[in-house]
């Protein structure tokens, strides 16, 4: 078996036929297996799943995993690792899509090169049109190391624009966090710092529907703080694994995670919550050093400004605030208009 493609299912009754179809329609029944993970949503999800998987030739590479309650996406996602026969797993989203007629061409790839993870190009979709989210053309074909990626920062987060060696996964402990959103950040850093053998494909392989439903859409105090989790595990991270060289490229990731908590607090209305939240932060003064200690100067500078004021989302604002500025006074200057 050489890929193990597997597909959290939750609530997606609108688009998992679409999803699993661009899998099936192309898969090789002797060279893939579909893992669909049912995370006990309330919809009639799985019963579009068991319609299409019994009604398609290739539907017997299906199989399906099911929770005994709803337990999240990192964990839906581990338990389809725990099952996976394959020597290379891909996680797939359920409201996605993958390209038509591209898994034989991804076997080959993956047949002729021993690699730790291969990364292509993927495309956001919205409901008139896709737009490719990003392009390393002076990469296209390489094998390099993930350190690469980090040091440069091309490491693409989203964890199903990469297919990984499962064998790679489970040597290096590389299991999603549980219970957090950004989940993706988390796993793909220290995926990425790990993987001796990385290739980047520069077409459009995989489809990433713009649900305006989905869990990344939606702006609460959990998922910014949840930030602030993935930039304390990042942190611990980098003190066990990360060799003195890169440290300031991989804090350039958890300043961004901070500035990501931070962004959130700052939209968030009511006081007490921002306060409560503040807080939080607060108690963890030692992720403020890393901004410091960044390759970037926004971040080093934040840093500096953290820490002679401890009002974070207050400075936070200011920050905002002159940088918008700085933004108009550019466009104006240029001559352009903000859309």
């Amino acid at each position: 078996m050489l890929l193990s493609v597997i597909i959290p299912v939750y609530n997606v009754e609108p688009y998992i036929e679409r999803c699993l179809r661009s899998v099936i329609n192309q898969a090789d029944p002797n060279e893939v297996e579909v893992i669909l993970v049912d995370d006990c949503g309330n919809d009639n999800s799985m019963g579009v799943v068991h319609q299409v998987a019994n009604g398609h030739p290739n539907g017997g590479i299906v199989r399906i995993i099911r929770h005994e309650r709803n337990q999240g996406l990192s964990a839906a996602r581990n338990t389809g690792l725990s099952v996976a026969k394959g020597t290379y797993v891909w996680f797939v989203d359920s409201d996605d899509w993958i390209k038509e007629n591209y898994l034989q061409y991804l076997s080959d790839i993956l047949h002729e090169q021993e690699l730790d993870i291969c990364l292509f190009s993927a495309a956001d979709c919205f409901a008139e049109q896709c737009i490719q989210r990003f392009s390393y053309p002076e990469l296209a074909g390489q094998r390099v190391e993930g350190k690469y990626f980090i040091v440069h920062r091309k490491v693409q987060v989203c964890v199903p624009f990469s297919i990984y060696k499962r064998s790679f996964l489970l040597d290096n402990q590389l299991k999603f966090k549980v219970g957090i959103y950004h989940e993706d950040v988390e796993f793909s850093l220290r995926a990425f710092y790990f993987a001796k053998r990385v290739t980047y494909i520069n077409e459009i392989l995989y489809f990433y529907y713009q649900n305006p439903a989905s869990i990344t859409q939606t702006i609460n105090p959990k998922k910014s703080f949840d930030n602030i989790v993935v930039a304390e595990s990042l942190y611990e991270f980098s003190k066990s694994y990360v060799e003195q060289q890169y440290l300031s490229f991989f804090y350039n990731y958890i300043s961004l995670a901070i500035n990501e908590a931070l962004h959130g607090f700052y939209k968030i209305k009511d006081p007490s919550v921002k306060k409560e939240w503040e807080k939080k932060i607060f108690e963890r003064k030692h992720l403020i050093t890393v901004l410091s200690k960044s390759s970037i100067v926004k971040y080093r500078v934040e840093g500096v400004l953290f820490k002679i004021c401890n009002r974070y989302i207050a400075v936070y604002r200011l920050l905002q605030l002159f940088n918008k500025k700085t933004y108009l006074k550019i466009l104006k200057k240029n001559k352009m208009s903000i859309r």
